[in-house]
């Protein structure tokens, strides 16, 4: 977890083995939860890969404002502001 340059909160998940579709992000009270399932079949085999994680976001960031993408290079993005400017950078 980081700050980026606009002083916003910022999460970044290495999930290059998973396509975006393949995801879900959700927040449950404080928390981001991040999930991801992939199913492959092959003849009569069937194979399942799953992830799931779970981060804790600071006090000062409403989880409501969460907003997530997936980048070319297999990282997903999490970005919040912090609430009321409550974060300084530069201290």
């Amino acid at each position: 977890m980081s700050v980026d340059k606009d002083g916003r909160f910022k999460l970044e998940v290495e999930i290059e083995d998973f396509r975006p579709e393949e995801l879900t992000v959700k927040t449950q009270d404080q928390r981001v939860v991040v999930c991801a399932r992939r199913e492959e079949k092959s003849g009569n085999r069937t194979s399942c890969r799953e992830l799931s994680r779970e981060y804790t976001l600071p006090d000062t960031v409403d989880p409501l404002t969460i907003k997530a993408f997936f980048t070319d290079g297999g990282k997903l993005i999490v970005e919040a502001p912090y609430k009321d400017g409550s974060h300084v950078t530069g201290r």
